[in-house]
């Protein structure tokens, strides 16, 4: 008997305060979805339109910078280079790989330039600057043999190629000799 009571009493107290827990008896059932009433918001004062307000004071800005940036930006926009294309002759991540291509080209073709950028992990060797793809290809097929799996790469951005210095007339002495038939000055 004592234990159905303290049963009885303890299913009593349980019973109470899940009801008072769940705040149902104000009519707030959390369990429930809103109703539209509650769930109304004035979203009128956050649909006004903003304005600028222009009317305020014009800033400065001092810039305090070093004299040699301005030199920089000014050599870059200076240095010359244009969109071209290249060969790219090999790719490895030892640098006696890219030596003994960079030989065997420069034995084939004396005068050609050469690139060999770092880009991490590997190093590139490229070959020659054209203007145009064609030109590309032509030296390509002239060094297939030597280089089978050579890709022309481009267009990229890259430094224009060299011109080369005229070869001039070799001249004995310092004298200046007249040629042949031309003695006596105009007209005699």
């Amino acid at each position: 008997m004592k234990s159905r009571l303290t049963i009885m009493i303890f299913t009593f107290l349980v019973g109470i305060s899940v009801g008072y827990a769940q705040d149902t008896i104000k009519g707030n059932d959390w369990r429930l979805f809103p109703s539209k009433q509650e769930g109304k918001v004035d979203t009128s004062k956050h649909l006004k339109p903003r304005t600028l307000d222009y009317s305020g004071p014009d800033g400065n800005v001092t810039v305090k910078q070093d004299a040699r940036i301005d030199g920089i930006g000014k050599q870059l926009k200076s240095d010359p280079y244009f969109y071209g294309y290249t060969l790219q002759l090999e790719v490895s991540q030892q640098k006696s790989v890219i030596k003994d291509a960079r030989y065997k080209i420069l034995k084939i073709k004396p005068e050609i330039e050469l690139d060999d950028p770092y880009e991490a992990p590997n190093i590139y060797l490229y070959a020659g600057r054209f203007y145009d793809r064609v030109s590309a290809y032509q030296f390509k097929n002239e060094i297939s043999k030597y280089f089978p799996n050579a890709i022309v790469v481009g267009p990229k951005k890259m430094d224009l190629p060299r011109i080369p210095a005229p070869e001039l007339p070799k001249v004995e002495n310092d004298s200046v000799v007249a040629p042949q038939g031309l003695e006596g000055g105009m007209g005699q």
